[in-house]
């Protein structure tokens, strides 16, 4: 579902031609994401969040918007499943950048692509342990 959301979310910000504004309120939740690596790993989480928060709400669609807390809730149970060495490895904000710069790109189907690659290395971390 997320990988859908998201994608979608992401798409519709990189068909924008003034998508300026978005890329660097996502830049800024990047490096609020580095700025918390030393940081406990519920700040790493809730900076992870704020980084899908602020992709879908940039969108203005409500309805993007409506699944997150449900979602979010199952976020955090996969991840304090997974185990921390597994969950920051996950968290990392380089995975992220990958994003933000296929949406500034203005490429929809590269958008696709990045998103899709990053939520199911993300599954796969997650679920089998893979680094």
């Amino acid at each position: 579902m997320r990988c859908a959301l998201e994608s979608l979310a992401a798409r519709d910000l990189s068909a924008r031609a003034a998508r300026d504004a978005s890329v660097a309120a996502l830049r800024a939740a990047v490096e609020e994401m580095v700025r918390r690596e030393k940081r406990s790993v519920d700040d790493r989480i809730e900076a992870d969040l704020c980084f899908d928060r602020t992709l879908v709400r940039l969108t203005g669609n409500d309805t993007l918007c409506t699944p997150g807390p449900p979602s979010r809730g199952s976020i955090r149970i996969s991840i304090n499943w997974a185990g921390l060495e597994r969950a920051v490895a996950n968290m990392n904000a380089r995975r992220h950048i990958k994003i933000v710069d296929a949406i500034e790109s203005g490429d929809p189907s590269l958008v696709s692509e990045t998103v899709a690659e990053h939520m199911g290395a993300a599954a796969e971390m997650l679920v089998s342990g893979a680094a």
